[in-house]
């Protein structure tokens, strides 16, 4: 075979290699990680610790990035949870802007898997930033979801929710 021939198809078969990642949704490759975004929540923290809030909103949006690509619902809540830390620790407004963005997709994800915890989850989160009307609308769509399912115990883990709040 001749050079020009091997050549040509090395680029061939690169570029049928291309096409077939990019057919790849972004979350499934990052799928063999199944906390992607953790350890750039734990530099969030770190920064935090530090007093460094410059690294630590660095961090956030390495860990955002990575909890958007990884699919799951449960990266969004954590990055939501991280940057609530770094307005507490003394950061600014648009920190819990932040968190409200994740919060909130997190909310999307969870109520498109059917994830009664998730959406609980994410309702608590708007609980403790003050915003109790958008956690009541939550806590409901979580009752819609249960009612669906089957899952034995949903409803007694939705009833432990309510009355904690």
């Amino acid at each position: 075979m001749s050079r020009t021939i091997r050549s040509r198809l090395v680029v061939v078969a690169a570029a049928l290699g291309i096409v077939a990642l990019s057919s790849v949704p972004v979350y499934a490759l990052a799928a063999a990680d199944p906390v992607p975004w953790d350890a750039h929540v734990q530099a969030v923290d770190a920064a935090i610790a530090r007093g460094d809030h410059r690294a630590a909103r660095e961090a956030w949006h390495n860990a955002y990035a990575a909890a958007l690509g990884s699919g799951q619902w449960e990266g969004l809540a954590a990055v939501g949870d991280a940057s609530t830390r770094i307005s507490s620790a003394g950061g600014g407004a648009d920190d819990l802007v932040r968190a409200r963005q994740a919060y909130h997709e997190a909310f999307v994800r969870a109520r498109r898997e059917s994830s009664v915890d998730g959406v609980l989850r994410v309702s608590d989160a708007y609980s403790r930033l003050g915003d109790h009307e958008t956690a009541r609308l939550y806590r409901d769509t979580a009752v819609r979801l249960a009612v669906r399912q089957t899952s034995p115990g949903i409803f007694a883990r939705i009833r432990a929710r309510l009355i904690g709040h």
